[in-house]
Protein backbone atom coordinates (compact mmCIF):
# COMPACT_ATOMS: atom_id res chain seq x y z
CA UNK A 1 0.00 0.00 0.00
CA UNK A 2 1.47 3.29 -0.99
CA UNK A 3 -0.20 7.08 -0.48
CA UNK A 4 1.61 9.90 -1.46
CA UNK A 5 -0.23 13.42 -0.27
CA UNK A 6 1.40 16.45 -2.23
CA UNK A 7 0.67 20.58 -1.65
CA UNK A 8 2.87 23.15 -2.21
CA UNK A 9 4.65 26.24 -0.32
CA UNK A 10 5.20 29.08 -2.37
CA UNK A 11 6.53 28.03 -6.20
CA UNK A 12 8.18 24.56 -5.29
CA UNK A 13 8.00 23.65 -1.48
CA UNK A 14 6.72 20.19 -1.15
CA UNK A 15 5.07 20.27 2.63
CA UNK A 16 4.70 16.40 3.16
CA UNK A 17 4.82 13.14 1.67
CA UNK A 18 3.09 10.60 3.48
CA UNK A 19 3.76 6.89 2.92
CA UNK A 20 2.30 3.59 4.36
CA UNK A 21 4.12 0.73 3.74
CA UNK A 22 2.01 -2.75 4.90
CA UNK A 23 4.69 -4.15 7.45
CA UNK A 24 4.41 -4.71 10.87
CA UNK A 25 7.18 -5.82 13.11
CA UNK A 26 7.53 -9.66 12.43
CA UNK A 27 8.55 -9.62 8.77
CA UNK A 28 11.85 -9.94 8.47
CA UNK A 29 12.35 -7.32 5.24
CA UNK A 30 12.12 -4.25 7.81
CA UNK A 31 15.22 -4.79 9.83
CA UNK A 32 18.48 -4.07 8.69
CA UNK A 33 20.10 -7.66 9.67
CA UNK A 34 18.68 -10.55 10.43
CA UNK A 35 20.32 -10.99 14.06
CA UNK A 36 18.73 -7.63 15.02
CA UNK A 37 15.14 -8.79 13.15
CA UNK A 38 15.25 -11.65 15.72
CA UNK A 39 15.46 -10.16 18.81
CA UNK A 40 13.22 -7.41 17.69
CA UNK A 41 10.51 -9.87 17.27
CA UNK A 42 11.46 -11.84 20.59
CA UNK A 43 10.88 -8.40 22.18
CA UNK A 44 7.50 -8.01 19.99
CA UNK A 45 5.94 -10.90 21.27
CA UNK A 46 6.62 -10.74 24.19
CA UNK A 47 5.56 -7.07 24.68
CA UNK A 48 2.55 -8.36 22.94
CA UNK A 49 1.88 -11.18 25.47
CA UNK A 50 1.97 -8.45 27.88
CA UNK A 51 -0.04 -5.51 26.74
CA UNK A 52 -2.35 -7.64 25.19
CA UNK A 53 -3.21 -5.16 22.77
CA UNK A 54 -4.31 -2.93 24.78
CA UNK A 55 -3.69 0.09 22.89
CA UNK A 56 -0.35 1.20 24.69
CA UNK A 57 2.23 0.05 22.11
CA UNK A 58 3.08 3.37 20.79
CA UNK A 59 2.92 6.82 22.81
CA UNK A 60 0.48 8.36 21.19
CA UNK A 61 1.48 11.70 21.86
CA UNK A 62 4.85 10.90 20.20
CA UNK A 63 2.82 11.64 16.74
CA UNK A 64 2.37 15.22 17.33
CA UNK A 65 5.09 16.12 19.03
CA UNK A 66 7.92 16.07 15.88
CA UNK A 67 7.95 19.92 15.92
CA UNK A 68 10.06 19.69 19.18
CA UNK A 69 12.58 17.32 17.44
CA UNK A 70 15.66 18.46 16.59
CA UNK A 71 17.56 19.49 13.30
CA UNK A 72 19.69 16.64 13.12
CA UNK A 73 19.05 12.58 11.90
CA UNK A 74 20.98 12.19 15.34
CA UNK A 75 18.52 14.18 17.57
CA UNK A 76 15.73 12.59 15.83
CA UNK A 77 17.12 9.06 17.22
CA UNK A 78 17.78 10.58 20.41
CA UNK A 79 14.57 11.57 20.69
CA UNK A 80 12.82 8.31 19.71
CA UNK A 81 14.55 6.50 22.81
CA UNK A 82 12.90 3.46 23.25
CA UNK A 83 11.70 2.20 19.77
CA UNK A 84 14.01 0.11 17.67
CA UNK A 85 15.44 1.46 14.60
CA UNK A 86 14.90 -1.01 12.41
CA UNK A 87 16.28 0.49 9.20
CA UNK A 88 18.16 4.05 8.18
CA UNK A 89 18.01 5.44 5.29
CA UNK A 90 18.88 9.11 3.98
CA UNK A 91 15.25 10.92 4.36
CA UNK A 92 13.47 8.16 6.36
CA UNK A 93 14.04 6.27 9.87
CA UNK A 94 12.45 3.11 10.41
CA UNK A 95 11.54 2.24 13.79
CA UNK A 96 9.32 -0.31 15.84
CA UNK A 97 7.83 -0.60 19.15
CA UNK A 98 5.61 -3.68 20.59
CA UNK A 99 2.96 -4.78 17.72
CA UNK A 100 3.51 -1.71 15.73
CA UNK A 101 6.22 -0.32 12.62
CA UNK A 102 6.51 3.49 12.93
CA UNK A 103 8.26 5.47 9.30
CA UNK A 104 9.62 8.48 10.47
CA UNK A 105 10.42 11.21 6.98
CA UNK A 106 11.84 14.46 8.07
CA UNK A 107 12.80 17.23 5.72
CA UNK A 108 14.97 20.20 6.26
CA UNK A 109 14.19 23.51 4.69
CA UNK A 110 16.92 26.61 5.04
CA UNK A 111 18.69 24.63 7.76
CA UNK A 112 15.50 23.90 10.01
CA UNK A 113 13.53 20.67 10.37
CA UNK A 114 10.15 21.50 8.58
CA UNK A 115 8.45 18.25 7.62
CA UNK A 116 8.36 15.15 9.89
CA UNK A 117 5.77 12.15 9.47
CA UNK A 118 5.33 8.91 11.25
CA UNK A 119 3.09 6.00 10.15
CA UNK A 120 1.48 3.75 12.67
CA UNK A 121 0.96 0.59 10.64
CA UNK A 122 -1.57 -2.17 11.83
CA UNK A 123 -2.92 -1.20 15.21
CA UNK A 124 -6.78 -0.40 15.63
CA UNK A 125 -6.76 0.18 18.98
CA UNK A 126 -4.59 3.50 19.30
CA UNK A 127 -6.79 5.29 16.62
CA UNK A 128 -8.74 6.86 19.45
CA UNK A 129 -5.65 8.28 20.93
CA UNK A 130 -4.75 9.85 17.69
CA UNK A 131 -8.19 11.12 17.15
CA UNK A 132 -8.54 12.49 20.68
CA UNK A 133 -4.98 14.61 19.73
CA UNK A 134 -6.40 15.62 16.50
CA UNK A 135 -9.61 16.64 17.45
CA UNK A 136 -7.55 19.93 18.56
CA UNK A 137 -6.92 20.52 15.28
CA UNK A 138 -9.62 22.33 12.51
CA UNK A 139 -10.43 19.73 10.16
CA UNK A 140 -10.03 22.01 6.67
CA UNK A 141 -10.62 19.27 3.71
CA UNK A 142 -9.95 16.20 2.51
CA UNK A 143 -7.98 14.37 -0.35
CA UNK A 144 -9.01 11.39 -1.04
CA UNK A 145 -9.69 8.86 2.47
CA UNK A 146 -7.01 11.31 4.42
CA UNK A 147 -8.77 13.59 6.55
CA UNK A 148 -6.54 17.16 6.91
CA UNK A 149 -6.37 19.19 9.88
CA UNK A 150 -4.94 22.67 10.73
CA UNK A 151 -3.49 24.07 13.36
CA UNK A 152 -3.62 28.08 13.67
CA UNK A 153 -1.38 28.75 17.22
CA UNK A 154 1.16 25.96 15.60
CA UNK A 155 1.05 27.07 12.34
CA UNK A 156 1.09 23.23 11.15
CA UNK A 157 -0.85 20.82 9.11
CA UNK A 158 -1.75 16.91 10.36
CA UNK A 159 -3.08 14.72 7.44
CA UNK A 160 -4.97 11.39 8.60
CA UNK A 161 -5.97 8.40 6.95
CA UNK A 162 -7.51 4.92 7.86
CA UNK A 163 -7.22 2.17 5.59
CA UNK A 164 -8.85 -1.62 6.24
CA UNK A 165 -7.41 -3.80 3.50
CA UNK A 166 -7.86 -7.89 4.02
CA UNK A 167 -9.54 -7.40 7.29
CA UNK A 168 -6.09 -5.26 8.54
CA UNK A 169 -6.60 -1.23 9.88
CA UNK A 170 -3.59 0.68 8.66
CA UNK A 171 -4.02 4.11 10.50
CA UNK A 172 -1.76 6.84 8.85
CA UNK A 173 -1.08 9.95 10.05
CA UNK A 174 1.28 12.97 9.23
CA UNK A 175 2.57 16.32 10.56
CA UNK A 176 3.54 19.25 9.09
CA UNK A 177 4.78 22.05 10.65
CA UNK A 178 4.44 24.91 8.11
CA UNK A 179 7.30 27.10 7.07
CA UNK A 180 5.78 30.19 5.19
CA UNK A 181 8.15 32.51 5.30
CA UNK A 182 8.02 32.50 1.51
CA UNK A 183 5.01 32.78 -0.22
CA UNK A 184 4.14 34.08 -3.90
CA UNK A 185 4.92 37.83 -3.89
CA UNK A 186 1.57 37.76 -5.32
CA UNK A 187 -0.07 36.44 -2.84
CA UNK A 188 -1.33 36.59 0.89
CA UNK A 189 -2.57 33.68 2.47
CA UNK A 190 -5.12 34.30 5.35
CA UNK A 191 -7.25 31.78 7.85
CA UNK A 192 -11.07 32.46 9.41
CA UNK A 193 -12.18 29.34 11.11
CA UNK A 194 -14.40 29.08 7.54
CA UNK A 195 -13.46 27.03 4.33
CA UNK A 196 -16.65 28.02 2.57
CA UNK A 197 -16.89 31.79 3.58
CA UNK A 198 -13.53 34.37 2.72
CA UNK A 199 -12.59 37.33 4.35
CA UNK A 200 -13.03 40.38 2.37
CA UNK A 201 -10.57 43.24 2.96
CA UNK A 202 -12.31 46.31 3.50
CA UNK A 203 -9.98 48.37 1.31
CA UNK A 204 -9.14 46.66 -1.72
CA UNK A 205 -7.03 49.58 -3.57
CA UNK A 206 -4.52 49.13 -0.95
CA UNK A 207 -2.12 46.60 -1.74
CA UNK A 208 0.43 48.43 -5.10
CA UNK A 209 -1.46 45.33 -6.88
CA UNK A 210 -5.46 44.51 -7.83
CA UNK A 211 -7.08 41.38 -6.39
CA UNK A 212 -8.14 38.92 -8.90
CA UNK A 213 -9.31 36.24 -6.85
CA UNK A 214 -9.96 34.85 -3.04
CA UNK A 215 -10.06 31.26 -2.72
CA UNK A 216 -9.65 28.62 -0.29
CA UNK A 217 -6.92 26.33 -1.18
CA UNK A 218 -7.92 22.89 0.95
CA UNK A 219 -4.02 21.46 0.27
CA UNK A 220 -2.81 24.46 2.82
CA UNK A 221 -5.97 24.68 4.48
CA UNK A 222 -5.98 28.34 4.12
CA UNK A 223 -7.54 31.20 1.75
CA UNK A 224 -5.41 32.56 -1.00
CA UNK A 225 -5.82 36.14 -2.18
CA UNK A 226 -4.21 36.28 -5.41
CA UNK A 227 -3.13 39.86 -6.99
CA UNK A 228 -1.98 41.20 -10.39
CA UNK A 229 1.42 41.87 -9.54
CA UNK A 230 3.68 41.77 -6.20
CA UNK A 231 2.14 43.18 -3.36
CA UNK A 232 4.47 45.98 -1.94
CA UNK A 233 2.11 47.51 0.64
CA UNK A 234 -0.78 47.03 2.62
CA UNK A 235 -2.39 50.23 3.16
CA UNK A 236 -4.27 52.12 5.87
CA UNK A 237 -7.26 50.09 6.75
CA UNK A 238 -6.65 47.41 4.57
CA UNK A 239 -8.27 44.59 7.04
CA UNK A 240 -10.02 47.33 8.88
CA UNK A 241 -12.51 45.41 11.57
CA UNK A 242 -12.15 42.04 9.33
CA UNK A 243 -13.09 40.33 12.88
CA UNK A 244 -13.14 36.45 11.18
CA UNK A 245 -9.65 37.05 10.53
CA UNK A 246 -7.39 34.29 12.54
CA UNK A 247 -4.41 34.53 10.55
CA UNK A 248 -2.44 36.05 7.83
CA UNK A 249 0.45 35.87 6.29
CA UNK A 250 2.60 38.79 4.49
CA UNK A 251 4.84 38.65 0.93
CA UNK A 252 8.50 39.04 1.35
CA UNK A 253 8.04 42.27 -1.53
CA UNK A 254 5.82 44.00 1.29
CA UNK A 255 7.94 46.96 2.35
CA UNK A 256 5.39 49.09 4.22
CA UNK A 257 2.11 48.46 6.09
CA UNK A 258 0.00 51.04 7.81
CA UNK A 259 -0.42 51.18 11.36
CA UNK A 260 -4.25 51.03 10.90
CA UNK A 261 -4.33 48.06 8.77
CA UNK A 262 -5.83 45.60 11.02
CA UNK A 263 -7.28 47.59 13.63
CA UNK A 264 -10.43 45.82 14.98
CA UNK A 265 -9.34 41.98 14.02
CA UNK A 266 -10.25 40.91 17.33
CA UNK A 267 -10.07 37.19 16.88
CA UNK A 268 -6.61 37.71 15.05
CA UNK A 269 -4.22 35.14 16.62
CA UNK A 270 -0.99 34.71 14.04
CA UNK A 271 1.43 36.86 11.46
CA UNK A 272 3.13 35.01 9.43
CA UNK A 273 5.71 35.88 6.64
CA UNK A 274 7.98 39.79 6.43
CA UNK A 275 7.90 41.46 9.79
CA UNK A 276 6.25 38.86 11.81
CA UNK A 277 7.74 38.62 15.31
CA UNK A 278 9.37 35.44 16.44
CA UNK A 279 6.15 34.22 18.55
CA UNK A 280 4.25 35.39 15.86
CA UNK A 281 1.95 37.99 18.03
CA UNK A 282 3.15 41.63 16.41
CA UNK A 283 4.24 42.94 12.87
CA UNK A 284 7.88 44.53 13.56
CA UNK A 285 9.29 47.31 10.82
CA UNK A 286 12.62 48.60 11.69
CA UNK A 287 11.79 48.13 15.69
CA UNK A 288 8.44 49.66 16.08
CA UNK A 289 5.47 47.25 16.80
CA UNK A 290 3.04 48.25 14.10
CA UNK A 291 -0.09 45.56 14.86
CA UNK A 292 -1.02 43.28 17.18
CA UNK A 293 -2.71 39.98 17.10
CA UNK A 294 -4.86 39.74 20.32
CA UNK A 295 -7.14 36.56 20.13
CA UNK A 296 -6.88 34.35 23.25
CA UNK A 297 -4.77 36.53 25.55
CA UNK A 298 -5.66 38.64 28.34
CA UNK A 299 -1.69 39.42 29.34
CA UNK A 300 1.09 40.06 27.24
CA UNK A 301 4.78 40.68 27.69
CA UNK A 302 6.07 42.88 24.45
CA UNK A 303 9.30 41.42 22.68
CA UNK A 304 12.69 42.89 24.09
CA UNK A 305 13.91 43.41 20.56
CA UNK A 306 10.96 46.43 19.95
CA UNK A 307 12.07 49.86 20.52
CA UNK A 308 8.38 51.84 19.54
CA UNK A 309 5.08 50.86 19.99
CA UNK A 310 3.59 52.00 16.83
CA UNK A 311 -0.09 53.95 16.63
CA UNK A 312 -3.07 51.83 17.51
CA UNK A 313 -1.02 49.64 17.78
CA UNK A 314 -2.80 47.69 20.62
CA UNK A 315 -6.10 50.03 20.06
CA UNK A 316 -9.71 48.47 21.34
CA UNK A 317 -8.01 45.30 22.83
CA UNK A 318 -10.37 44.88 25.25
CA UNK A 319 -9.44 41.52 26.55
CA UNK A 320 -6.16 42.29 27.65
CA UNK A 321 -5.69 43.22 31.68
CA UNK A 322 -2.08 43.58 31.62
CA UNK A 323 1.55 44.37 29.62
CA UNK A 324 4.66 44.73 30.38
CA UNK A 325 6.92 47.18 28.17
CA UNK A 326 10.32 46.19 27.81
CA UNK A 327 13.69 48.74 28.78
CA UNK A 328 14.36 48.54 24.92
CA UNK A 329 11.19 50.77 24.50
CA UNK A 330 11.86 54.32 23.97
CA UNK A 331 8.44 55.96 22.52
CA UNK A 332 4.50 55.22 23.05
CA UNK A 333 2.77 56.63 20.25
CA UNK A 334 -0.79 57.81 19.53
CA UNK A 335 -3.46 55.88 20.52
CA UNK A 336 -0.98 52.45 21.26
CA UNK A 337 -3.69 51.60 24.08
CA UNK A 338 -6.59 53.74 23.39
CA UNK A 339 -9.71 52.13 24.27
CA UNK A 340 -8.15 49.06 26.22
CA UNK A 341 -10.96 48.96 28.83
CA UNK A 342 -10.16 45.90 30.15
CA UNK A 343 -6.26 46.99 30.84
CA UNK A 344 -5.57 47.00 34.50
CA UNK A 345 -1.62 47.51 34.68
CA UNK A 346 0.91 48.50 32.58
CA UNK A 347 4.47 48.60 33.13
CA UNK A 348 6.70 51.56 31.46
CA UNK A 349 10.50 51.03 31.68
CA UNK A 350 13.06 53.66 32.64
CA UNK A 351 13.53 53.74 28.73
CA UNK A 352 10.58 55.51 27.56
CA UNK A 353 10.79 59.00 27.02
CA UNK A 354 7.79 60.09 25.33
CA UNK A 355 4.27 59.10 25.37
CA UNK A 356 1.70 60.08 22.52
CA UNK A 357 -1.10 61.58 21.83
CA UNK A 358 -4.38 59.71 23.61
CA UNK A 359 -1.81 56.61 24.36
CA UNK A 360 -4.00 55.33 26.90
CA UNK A 361 -7.10 57.17 26.54
CA UNK A 362 -9.89 55.24 27.92
CA UNK A 363 -8.52 52.77 29.60
CA UNK A 364 -11.42 52.75 32.37
CA UNK A 365 -9.80 49.98 34.35
CA UNK A 366 -6.66 51.44 34.60
CA UNK A 367 -6.32 52.32 38.50
CA UNK A 368 -2.86 53.39 38.63
CA UNK A 369 0.42 54.11 36.36
CA UNK A 370 4.01 55.05 36.54
CA UNK A 371 5.42 57.66 34.46
CA UNK A 372 9.09 57.01 34.75
CA UNK A 373 12.36 58.90 35.18
CA UNK A 374 13.30 59.66 31.48
CA UNK A 375 9.82 60.48 29.78
CA UNK A 376 10.42 64.11 28.91
CA UNK A 377 7.49 64.60 26.92
CA UNK A 378 3.07 63.61 27.50
CA UNK A 379 1.39 64.61 24.80
CA UNK A 380 -2.52 65.53 24.64
CA UNK A 381 -5.26 63.37 26.38
CA UNK A 382 -2.36 60.98 27.15
CA UNK A 383 -4.81 58.93 30.07
CA UNK A 384 -7.91 60.95 29.10
CA UNK A 385 -11.29 59.59 30.48
CA UNK A 386 -9.32 56.80 32.00
CA UNK A 387 -12.15 57.34 34.53
CA UNK A 388 -10.89 55.08 37.40
CA UNK A 389 -7.46 56.44 37.57
CA UNK A 390 -6.92 57.21 41.10
CA UNK A 391 -3.02 57.25 41.36
CA UNK A 392 -0.12 58.61 39.18
CA UNK A 393 3.08 58.46 40.22
CA UNK A 394 5.44 60.45 38.19
CA UNK A 395 9.63 60.00 38.62
CA UNK A 396 10.94 62.78 36.61
CA UNK A 397 12.44 65.65 38.64
CA UNK A 398 11.83 68.02 36.02
CA UNK A 399 8.59 68.17 35.11
CA UNK A 400 7.46 66.26 31.19
CA UNK A 401 6.03 68.55 28.77
CA UNK A 402 2.55 68.09 28.41
CA UNK A 403 1.48 69.42 24.94
CA UNK A 404 -2.38 70.21 26.14
CA UNK A 405 -4.15 70.37 28.94
CA UNK A 406 -6.43 66.88 29.30
CA UNK A 407 -3.41 65.37 29.58
CA UNK A 408 -5.26 63.59 32.90
CA UNK A 409 -8.76 65.02 31.55
CA UNK A 410 -11.66 62.67 33.13
CA UNK A 411 -10.28 61.07 35.64
CA UNK A 412 -12.03 59.62 38.94
CA UNK A 413 -12.30 62.96 40.89
CA UNK A 414 -10.22 62.22 43.87
CA UNK A 415 -6.79 61.16 41.46
CA UNK A 416 -3.67 62.10 43.09
CA UNK A 417 -0.30 63.38 41.31
CA UNK A 418 2.58 62.28 42.95
CA UNK A 419 5.79 64.09 42.32
CA UNK A 420 9.40 63.85 43.80
CA UNK A 421 9.14 65.92 47.07
CA UNK A 422 11.98 68.23 46.14
CA UNK A 423 9.64 69.08 42.55
CA UNK A 424 6.17 70.05 43.91
CA UNK A 425 6.44 74.02 43.00
CA UNK A 426 8.10 72.32 39.72
CA UNK A 427 5.00 70.68 39.04
CA UNK A 428 2.43 73.17 40.37
CA UNK A 429 3.89 75.76 38.29
CA UNK A 430 4.68 74.25 34.99
CA UNK A 431 2.42 74.85 32.09
CA UNK A 432 -0.99 72.60 31.86
CA UNK A 433 0.74 70.89 35.15
CA UNK A 434 -0.67 73.96 37.08
CA UNK A 435 -4.59 72.67 35.75
CA UNK A 436 -3.79 70.03 38.12
CA UNK A 437 -1.90 71.74 40.96
CA UNK A 438 -5.02 71.07 43.48
CA UNK A 439 -3.70 67.18 43.29
CA UNK A 440 -0.02 67.39 43.24
CA UNK A 441 1.40 65.75 46.50
CA UNK A 442 5.58 65.48 46.86
CA UNK A 443 6.43 61.81 47.26
CA UNK A 444 9.55 59.85 48.21
CA UNK A 445 10.50 57.43 45.40
CA UNK A 446 13.84 56.55 46.78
Amino acid sequence: MKRIFDSYLGISILFAIVFAVCVSCEKDDIGGGSSNNNSNKEQSNDNNNNNNNNGDNINVEDILLCSEWGLTQGEVIEYMEGYTLDKEETDYLYFSKNNASLIVSYEFYGGELRSSLLMVIENKNIESGILNIVSEYTKVGSIDDTVIYFSESENSIVFYGVEIDDDKTYLSLGFTKLSIDSIPNNQIWYTNGSTTTPTTPYQKKVFGANIISNQYDAEIGQWVITFDGDVTSIGSSAFNSCSSLTSITIPNNVTEIECDAFNGCRNLRSFYGKFASDDNRCLVIDGKLISFAPAGLTSYTIPDSITSIGSFAFIEHKNLTSIIIPNSVTSIESAAFAYCSGLKSITIPNSVTMIGYQAFMDCKSLTSITIPDMVASIKEKAFYNCSNLKYVYCKPTTPPTLSGSNVFGNNLSSRKIYVPNTSIGAYKNATNWSKYADAIVGYNFN
